[in-house]
């Protein structure tokens, strides 16, 4: 192809695509990180150089010195893009400082996923940490791990000691007057030991301890102490060395960094941090020793920055980095906001532009109407808008991005990647978080518990604590006004991908739990109230909520049972709650296109006629709807599942009900008709009688008023 010509999408191969260069907005964060950035330099030039030794790791009154940079918020929003901007301004070569290479850690930890996803109850082992991060910052650094001298010199001492104190423990195994330390591994030892406080029974508490199948649960604290004493006297000066050798190692790779950056401050850039931020509290031991002339820069999906009162990240109490770093070299920036949210219409018609300006493209103008369908499809989260631009540079056309099902699938499939990344090797991880997805609502421990897997004994007892997990593991999962709940574009795509799998074996067994469980909330309800009639349910908030909640998960299971659910509920809320119609759309509305003939048209003539909350002046439209419903209830009339009794009988006169309210201002004649036909069929509903009376008055005044006395004086003597 001739320079001058430009390209075409056809000539334009995604696979050479980098739509991550296209950046739009977050022009006031990086104002705040280049002003930040700027402060720090400045204050380095300005001061002496520290040479004091730190010994501990960070805590309120020693905090860290360096600048902290950190990004965290929802998937997809754009922080690995930021991060990659505040990457190439540190690296103008103006700034005289050096910037590592970015440390994407979702790329970082393959093979080695374990290490940093540590079981329930149990913290990170610091040694495999800092040997994977001292790595993967020489790699950052262009340098090799033997560079960090330091932190090389330490590993063996670490190790020396480790041997030291298993020479020891396998001595006083064979000491008939340490029996009691037999069957003991060397690691419970060492927590043991670590844990050791007069009079405190933390380590027996510990969950690695209660599980345990050797004799560590039966340690005394006396003989803790004991043990300790003797681990002590003979390791002597490499004791520490032993017991706190995560502290150690952190420090010294601190301290190899500190060096580093004697010439110039170095700046790191951490990416796709959540994956590895279970051991955050091991990497503040290095930031704190390297001092104030290394930078971070932190982009993750969990919440750092707050305090203890809004996250829970380890066995241990951990400060927030709000809590830890001056307010001169903290910066945060919460993708959670809606300042740093999802694209609008301009944001997209401005990303498209820019990819047409950036690859010298020729293509059609996008339309308000175009946009708008981006945005539908997308819920303007930026990495799905920048997945449906590739889609569209590759096929040409905006319907298989927008209409298509391949086009949707892909975009939906790509960001319950991202959602799911962290439990993409474990189904029964995958599978608490489908269950989340699916509930209509998250406000009922009974229906997480399912959701959760729960047995109703670990409800009673760990409910709180794996709420409390999941949120730590996932971002997108958080809990407010002590409601457990899913962010909203994520409950999204991941809930159009759970209906694209809702027949695979792991989708329906979910299922099954939650529509257990919300059978089992509705039936308890309905033998604790003893509910009397009809109305009487409608009326009551929970009762609604619990029918609407079986409903959803009906219609997970089988979408024709989902539409048998509903169209009671709609036909009684017509006369008895039509506001409540807008709930019970909502949930039928997200799956009508996995409802079959001819139940997807029983459900488009409810949707049709039972959901407005005008009584008159019906379009064409509705008003067959009705008569639709009207036949239907001839033919075989839906009825409500058991426990509730099916109201049959009351269900069709509430159509005929709707009828009258229909033909009113249509047709008198009609609408009396209906009206005397619902009351024939259940005389009995005292509401139903004063408002017909009503209408029966206001219909013979109109009749007066046109001269119409023989037709009047019948419904008044009715």
């Amino acid at each position: 192809m001739p320079a001058s010509t430009p390209p075409t999408p056809s000539s334009f191969n995604n696979e050479d695509q980098n739509l991550s260069n296209i950046f739009i907005g977050r022009e006031q964060q990086i104002d705040l990180f280049t002003f930040y950035l700027n402060r720090w330099q400045q204050m380095m030039a300005d001061s002496e150089p520290d040479e004091t030794l730190v010994t501990a790791a960070p805590s309120p009154d020693n905090k860290l010195q360096g600048l902290l940079v950190l990004l965290y918020g929802r998937g997809g929003f754009g922080k690995s893009t930021l991060l990659r901007r505040f990457s190439n301004i540190a690296q103008a070569s103006d700034r005289h400082l050096t910037a590592g290479k970015p440390i994407d850690w979702e790329f970082a930890i393959e093979g080695k996923r374990g290490l940093f996803n540590p079981p329930p109850g149990q913290e990170m082992d610091a040694t495999d940490y800092y040997q994977a991060l001292c790595g993967h910052l020489a790699i950052s650094l262009n340098k090799q791990p033997q560079d960090f001298r330091q932190y090389q010199v330490t590993v063996k001492a670490v190790e020396k000691a480790r041997k030291d104190a298993q020479g020891v423990v396998d001595n006083l195994q064979k000491d008939d007057r340490y029996g009691w330390v037999r069957g003991i591994s060397i690691e419970l030892v060492k927590l043991a030991v670590g844990t050791y406080f007069p009079g405190s029974g933390v380590f027996m508490e510990l969950p690695i301890v209660k599980s345990a199948t050797d004799g560590a649960a039966k340690l005394t604290q006396d003989q803790i102490k004991s043990l300790r004493d003797k681990l002590q006297d003979k390791l002597g000066s490499k004791f520490g060395d032993y017991l706190d050798a995560g502290l150690r190692l952190g420090l010294a790779l601190g301290r190899d960094l500190h060096g580093f950056a004697r010439n110039f401050p170095l700046l790191f850039f951490f990416d796709t941090y959540e994956e590895v931020d279970e051991g955050d509290h091991l990497l503040r031991v290095v930031m704190s020793s390297a001092g104030k002339r290394v930078g971070w820069v932190i982009a993750g999906r969990d919440n750092l920055w707050a305090g203890p009162g809004q996250i829970e990240r380890s066995i241990s109490i951990e400060y927030g980095y709000k809590e830890l770093i001056p307010t001169d070299r903290g910066l945060s920036i919460d993708f959670n906001t809606g300042g740093i949210g999802a694209f609008t219409l301009s944001d997209i018609k401005d990303y498209f532009a820019l990819i047409w300006q950036e690859y010298n493209l020729t293509l059609p103008h996008l339309s308000e109407s175009d946009l708008k369908r981006i945005l539908d499809v997308t819920s303007g989260v930026p990495l799905a808008v920048k997945i449906a631009a590739g889609l569209y540079l590759d096929t040409e056309s905006l319907e298989t991005v927008t209409e298509a099902v391949t086009g949707k699938r892909t975009i939906i499939d790509q960001m319950v990647r991202r959602y799911l990344l962290h439990a993409r090797d474990s189904q029964e991880e995958r599978a608490k978080l489908y269950g989340l997805a699916m509930l209509r609502r998250a406000d009922q421990p009974t229906a997480v518990s399912a959701a959760l897997n729960l047995t109703p004994e670990q409800a009673q007892t760990s409910y709180a604590s794996e709420l409390s997990r999941l949120h730590r593991r996932y971002s997108f999962i958080f809990t407010e006004k002590e409601e457990p709940a899913l962010h909203q574009e994520v409950r999204s795509f991941l809930r159009q991908w759970l209906l694209e799998h809702r027949k695979d074996p792991e989708v329906i067994a979910i299922n099954k739990r939650l529509k257990a469980a919300q059978e089992e909330v509705l039936k308890d309800l309905e033998e604790r109230i003893s509910y009397t009639s009809l109305q009487e349910r409608l009326e009551d908030e929970e009762w609604i909520s619990a029918y609407l909640d079986l409903t959803e998960q009906q219609y997970w299971f089988d979408p024709v049972e989902g539409v048998r659910t509903i169209l009671p509920f709609m036909m009684a809320a017509a006369i008895y709650q039509r506001d409540i119609n807008d709930d019970a759309a909502n949930v039928g509305t997200f799956f009508e296109t996995s409802v079959r003939a001819p139940y997807q048209d029983w459900w488009k003539w409810a949707e049709q006629s039972l959901i407005y909350l005008h009584s008159r002046t019906l379009s064409h439209e509705e008003l067959k709807g009705l008569e639709q419903l009207e036949k239907l209830t001839q033919q075989r009339c839906p009825a409500f599942p058991p426990p509730i009794p099916d109201y049959r009988q009351e269900l069709q006169a509430a159509i005929w009900w709707r009828l009258g309210e229909a033909y009113q201002d249509e047709d008198d004649t009609k609408s009396l008709a209906w009206y005397k036909q619902a009351l024939t069929k259940l005389g009995h509903m005292d509401a139903l009688k004063e408002a017909t009376a009503r209408v029966t008055l206001s219909v013979a005044i109109a009749l007066y008023r046109d001269k119409r006395f023989d037709e009047m004086i019948p419904l008044l003597d009715r």
